[in-house]
């Protein structure tokens, strides 16, 4: 799950994107900070919803 939250904070980063642009793509921002950390556990709706609001593919969060 770590490798998982680093990835998707690579993701965002790469996309120039700070935590408090993920309210403006539709996540609620305490929220999102818990899966970035690694606090919680992400399931594949989850997932996908991240991978919709970055504009990405969920496997993207796997490399």
């Amino acid at each position: 799950m770590r490798r998982v939250a680093k990835n998707i904070r690579r993701v965002r980063e790469g996309k120039g994107l700070t935590q408090e642009d993920m309210m403006g793509l539709g996540l609620e921002r305490r929220w999102y900070q818990r899966i970035e950390s690694g606090e919680y556990s992400v399931s594949l709706p989850t997932l996908d919803r991240v991978a919709r609001a970055f504009k990405c593919d969920v496997a993207d969060f796997f490399r």
